[in-house]
């Protein structure tokens, strides 16, 4: 997607992402991963604001492919949004292993918020 900040056209963004000490895969790195990429709603904003979540929902897609994902490989995340209003801010993710299983999916809800005011 386009660079955070650039009044983008499009709300996406994504890449691959793992933790500094490898570890096994587990549900509560998966549930890390699903919020600690920038949000996607950064690429449409021409200014920076916080966007602080409200609300997370994950959904374990594969626990099993999860688990023979070895330590330390990185996971693709793609997150978009398609819908902000009133201040808030709706955010897709999907977590992908690096042979293409669908690892969890979630939905976010955040609340933009400028900078000053945080």
């Amino acid at each position: 997607g386009p660079e955070p900040f650039s009044g983008g056209a499009e709300a996406l963004t994504g890449g691959w992402i793992s933790l500094h000490e490898p570890q096994p895969l587990d549900a509560a790195a998966l549930a890390f991963y699903a919020d600690a990429w920038l949000p996607p709603v950064f690429s449409r904003l021409a200014v920076p604001l916080a966007a602080p979540t409200i609300d997370l929902t994950i959904h374990f897609r594969d626990p099993v492919a999860a688990a023979a994902v070895a330590p330390g490989e990185p996971v693709l995340g793609i997150f978009r949004s398609d819908f902000a209003a009133d201040g808030m801010v709706e955010e897709d993710g999907e977590l992908w292993s690096s042979d293409g299983v669908l690892l969890a999916h979630s939905r976010q809800l955040a609340l933009l918020v400028p900078l000053g005011d945080v």
